[in-house]
């Protein structure tokens, strides 16, 4: 094209649309077109053709048109410039021309809000039928996968307006002529018969009729959501052709649900389908009916159809509405009101009905569910169930409801919420959700219904303070309470706390200081050995209140627990040392913790001289005193004797004082007196007794003030306590309790800090495998720590502790049973192989008469623990495996030959996989490894390895497909399995003009409900980002961390990869099924900003076309 002044503008546009596939002969036609410095003509637009082109339907490919025609039309100040690209769009790609305007429109679909920036140069070159090329581009190329994607449509009111867009949908296009041959058919008013009782079909009708058969003669596979589309097209047609009502009466049970659902999106100007089902006996369920209920309009008025079914199914509808969910049944109890004078509320009893679904409701979650359903209906009273206060721990989710609001607050409710009360304790989550009320929003309502409904005042107490101590609102929450406490200070009484929350034993003491804090004076002292600091300063405060109690805090002052003292110290502070001289010069002599007996020397404004050292041994120390306390919960059943290396038995004492070492030391350090007393002790015998403290610990509720056993059982359990722990660390970080995953942090580092090879191996699968971010990082931090210690990288410490199993270099392993031996062998498939000499075996036999009982029952212990651990490992470094694939790990040839060629476990592993020699980073030769111990390339010659060459798994991307299919044929032809899917998975690479791009779109605007993308990307190694307004969160990042180093400031960094997902949000907790869409693809740094991000074309080949296959199967699945 020769281009003149006026043609220039339209270079990038050209671009454009050359690469889109567009002809030379368009694109001359369009840009003459476009030349606005002559008169619009609309014949250059007669002689395009209209075509279909692929590649405008992919955003990566008209990303570059969208740039074009924002450059040279958008910013155009010329409004015929866009009318006419408007017409051009419409005529070069018919239906599609919505993709060619989204620079105009801001968006690839078409919304009623930019209708008229179409609708102007439409009619001017279409005329009457410019409508129907409107609708044309609304209801072309929609997804079939859903009845929400295939039904929901602007409606077509006209059928002589449905007709024409038949010409501009493309005949291939399923979905179009059927939505079309629907509203047209649907807008057609029904025959009438004639004079001589002849009944002729309108034309409409014959045309849309003859359409339909059309698209039924092309026998489409459909999904369920374009089966149902015919389904209304047949039941449409059923009006003017009766033979069409037989197959629509033929499949509308089976389908009833899905396209009743469709057809409300549809919006239909008639309700002729919906009397077609209703026709059915079968269709007419409560789930049916409930498609309709909706609230009224603004004006009051409530949906037809709803009104329609009250007035036509009476019986049905109103047990329907007894039958449906609290909210439904209010709203259809309103229209009832609202159009039927005639309605008697109390008559058709709702809210008896109700009141049942409520009681079952709640009675379904208690244990004792008979009496708790007998008493909140009114058949039992409250002394039936008391006595389960100590048994029933009651959980429930939000439920739709407004009971109170619609029916007030009657005895009913208060009988609900004295149940719930029964029910509410440790380990439940504010159960009157189950009646939709939350303490934190119906604090002083809640109180008042228990006083109302007589629960005794250590219920009311011990319920309020678990439903509080769940909440994110606790100091809110207690504000109200206490606010309220003069209403029932008559209730206070002495009552047993001790087990109760925090937030209980806090409202207790308030309740009784202001009920008479003189009458209750005693019961505040004994508290006084409360740990909680919470508890600690409400007793302060209110004790301090009162200096007539001076000679009762004087007795507090020379109590034995520490716990007391140190409160009386606290009190003395608030009121004022003076008072109390004599008493602390007199406790500072006796005071044996330095803690306490450094604060009473501030108190009397002098300093305490330093204690002196004692020379008694070390166990001596460490168990001076009341010291042992803090360990003595493990002894309260004898442990199995323990001996020294000597055989002597170790004492109680011994062990406490091992056990303090570790109590006492420093979080995640190995106390070097723990050391020294275990070195002593036989380690088997030890090694029972830290699993024994550990179950101890468990059996008591994992409380976190005494992790540090998880600590000892971790260093001296062995491989039992590490496993143990491993599964308590997978259930805890699956837990919404922030104090469980931080304990499973904990847990991580527990393990990390055995330092066995089988421990580290798992904290590295933990790195990997895990969802929670919290526990993954931690045990990155954990493995570079371990790395740090031993002066390796965290790469080399994964290949070095991996086990060999006790196989040696030819893959075998001997068990001895004395008088017989068997060798156990490795097979390529990392499965194992029994002999006994020449003779093979099924399994290990049992212990023989003539066997040594103590070697026999060792090897089968050995080789049952083999087998366990073989599961694990193997697995483990399968993942492993496919990470590094991933993450483009390198070795060196003399390090990968100590991994792959010398440990037998990877022997195996490297025999099925395909490896490469790398030269800066790019594959040079790839190889496989023989079982002979020799090396290959593709055409089964034999290389060599030396020194020095960097070595690696091989991506399909960086093969040809010739060579793939060359080393699939070798991997054939040896029979030998890949222990991962290496060669056939599918790669994505960056599009060349999405290189210099940051955002990634492949998957941008795709639809999918909530609940699936969270649940498959969590999956999938994705974690949530972080929580915004409202508890919403837009994004799903992975952190692929494969080790830490310092950068040139010694400042330690991450090395790895960040991927971090876009979409339109949900709720982080609770889910609604909604659709969300998925937005940008972004990848950076570990370290780096999240708006750091990186251009497409500098990320790592492997480990984008990686991600995009996850993303892949959890998006596209």
């Amino acid at each position: 094209m020769i281009y003149n002044e006026s043609t220039k503008s339209f270079i990038k546009l050209e671009t454009a649309l050359k690469e889109l596939g567009f002809d030379q002969q368009t694109i001359d036609l369009a840009l003459e077109y476009l030349d606005i410095t002559k008169p619009r003509n609309n014949d250059l637009m007669r002689k395009i053709t209209t075509r279909y082109y692929p590649k405008l339907m992919q955003y990566s490919y008209r990303e570059k048109l969208i740039k074009a025609v924002k450059s040279e039309i958008s910013n155009s100040d010329s409004e015929e410039l866009k009318d006419r690209y408007i017409i051009f769009s419409s005529m070069a790609t018919g239906p599609y021309f919505r993709y060619m305007t989204e620079a105009l429109s801001g968006n690839a679909y078409i919304y009623s809000e930019n209708k008229a920036m179409y609708m102007k140069p439409l009619t001017d070159f279409y005329g009457e039928n410019a409508e129907a090329v409107w609708i044309s581009t609304e209801i072309s190329h929609r997804s079939d996968q859903s009845i929400h994607y295939v039904f929901t449509v602007n409606p077509i009111y006209s059928a002589d307006v449905a007709i024409r867009t038949f010409k501009y949908v493309s005949p291939d296009d399923i979905i179009a002529q059927l939505l079309l041959c629907v509203y047209a058919l649907d807008a057609t008013e029904l025959p009438k018969k004639s004079l001589l009782g002849k009944t002729k079909i309108p034309d409409t009708a014959a045309i849309a009729i003859k359409k339909l058969c059309e698209v039924v003669e092309k026998k489409p596979q459909t999904t369920t959501a374009v089966f149902c589309l015919f389904l209304a097209a047949y039941a449409e047609a059923s009006y003017f052709a009766k033979e069409y009502r037989a197959f629509f009466d033929k499949n509308i049970v089976k389908y009833c649900d899905d396209l009743t659902q469709g057809l409300i999106y549809m919006k239909l100007s008639t309700n002729r389908i919906f009397d077609l089902i209703e026709a059915q006996p079968q269709c007419l369920t409560d789930r049916y009916i409930l498609h309709f209920v909706k609230l009224p309009d603004k004006n009051g008025n409530y949906p037809v159809q709803m009104v329609k079914l009250a007035k036509d199914h009476p019986d049905i509808f109103i047990q329907t509405m007894k039958n449906a969910r609290f909210d439904l049944g209010i709203i259809m109890e309103k229209m009832l009101k609202a159009t039927d004078p005639n309605y008697d509320a109390k008559a058709v009893g709702l809210k008896a009905a109700q009141q049942e679904h409520i009681s079952k409701n709640i009675a379904e979650h208690f244990k004792h569910r008979d009496e708790i359903y007998a008493y909140i209906t009114g058949k039992a009273e409250l002394d039936t169930i008391l006595p389960f206060a100590d048994e029933e721990s009651c959980n429930g989710g939000h439920q739709n409801m407004n009971y109170v609001g619609e029916y007030g607050e009657d005895d009913f409710i208060i009988r609900c919420i004295a149940a719930l009360s029964i029910g509410a304790t440790k380990d439940t989550n504010d159960p009157l959700k189950l009646i939709d009320r939350e303490l934190q929003h119906d604090t002083e309502f809640t109180v008042r219904a228990m006083i109302k409904a007589g629960l005794p005042i250590e219920i009311i107490i011990r319920a309020l303070g678990w439903q509080t101590e769940n909440s994110y609102f606790k100091e809110d929450i207690i504000k109200k309470i206490t606010a309220i406490m003069p209403e029932f200070k008559d209730k206070a009484a002495i009552i047993d706390v001790s087990k109760m929350a925090v937030s209980s034993r806090l409202l207790y003491i308030r309740l009784l200081d202001i009920a008479d804090s003189n009458k209750y004076k005693d019961e505040f002292f004994k508290l006084c050995d409360d740990n909680s600091k919470v508890i600690k300063a409400e007793l302060v405060k209110v004790i301090s209140a009162h200096k007539d109690w001076h000679d009762d805090v004087c007795k507090l002052l020379a109590q034995k627990k520490s716990a007391k003292r140190e409160t009386a110290l606290m009190i003395i502070e608030n009121q004022g040392a003076d008072a109390y001289r004599t008493e602390l010069e007199k406790a500072y002599a006796t005071e044996k913790s330095d803690k306490l007996k450094s604060k009473i020397s501030e108190l009397l404004g002098s300093e305490a001289k330093p204690a002196e050292i004692s020379d008694e041994d070390l166990v001596t120390a460490l168990t001076k005193g009341t010291k042992s306390k803090k360990v003595l919960w493990l002894f309260e059943q004898p442990f199995a004797p323990i001996h020294f290396t000597d055989d002597t038995v170790a004492e109680d004492i011994y062990l406490q004082a091992l056990l303090l070492a570790y109590a006492n030391a420093n979080e995640g350090t190995l106390p070097p007196e723990g050391k020294t007393l275990a070195q002593k002790l036989k380690a088997d015998e030890l090694e029972t007794f830290a699993l024994e403290v550990l179950s101890r610990w468990l059996e008591k509720g994992a409380e976190a003030k005494t992790k540090w056993t998880m600590y000892f059982a971790a260093i001296y359990g062995g491989d039992e306590a590490i496993n143990c722990l491993t599964d308590y660390i997978k259930e805890w970080s699956k837990q919404s309790l922030n104090m469980r995953v931080a304990l499973a942090v904990k847990a991580v580092n527990a393990v990390a800090l055995n330092g066995s090879s089988y421990a580290l191996m798992t904290v590295d699968n933990i790195s990997r495998k895990y969802k929670s971010r919290a526990v993954r990082a931690a045990a990155v931090d954990a493995l570079a720590n371990a790395a740090k210690q031993l002066g390796l990288t965290t790469q080399e410490l994964a290949d070095k502790i991996v086990p060999d199993m006790g196989f040696d270099e030819k893959m075998c392993r001997t068990f001895d049973f004395g008088s017989r031996k068997f060798s156990v062998y490795l097979t390529p498939q990392l499965d194992i192989e029994i002999f006994e000499g020449e003779k093979k075996l099924k399994n290990l036999p049992k212990i023989g008469v003539n066997d040594d009982p103590a070697l026999a029952e060792k090897a089968t212990a050995d080789f049952k623990e083999m087998k366990k651990q073989m599961k694990t490992v193997i697995g483990a470094q399968k993942q492993r495996l496919e990470y590094v694939l991933m993450l483009d790990r390198k070795w060196t040839a003399e390090a990968w030959k100590a991994l792959f060629v010398k440990n037998p476990l990877m022997h195996c592993f490297a025999i099925g996989l395909i490896w490469g020699i790398y030269e800066n980073g790019s594959l040079k030769t790839a190889f496989r490894y023989l079982d002979d111990g020799s090396f290959t390339n593709s055409n089964d010659e034999e290389i060599m390895l030396s020194e020095g060459m960097q070595i690696g798994l091989v991506h399909p991307l960086e093969l040809t497909e010739h060579e793939k299919e060359a080393w699939l044929e070798q991997l054939d032809d040896y029979e030998i399995i890949q222990p991962f899917d290496q060669l056939r998975r599918k790669v994505y690479k960056v599009a060349e003009i999405d290189k210099n791009k940051t955002a990634c779109e492949i998957f941008k605007n795709t639809e999918i409900t909530n609940t699936t993308l969270v649940n498959r990307m969590t999956k999938a190694g994705w974690y949530k980002g972080q929580a915004q307004d409202a508890g919403f969160f837009y994004e799903f990042i992975r952190n692929d961390i494969s080790g830490k180093e310092k950068d040139p400031d010694g400042k330690l960094v991450n090395i790895g990869m960040t991927a971090e997902l876009k979409f339109s949000g949900t709720y982080i907790g609770y889910y609604e099924i909604e659709d969300v869409t998925v937005e940008e693809l972004y990848f950076r740094l570990p370290d780096a900003a999240s708006n750091d991000n990186m251009k497409l074309g500098d990320v790592n080949p492997r480990y984008y076309s990686e991600v995009v296959l996850q993303l892949k199967k959890a998006i596209n699945k």
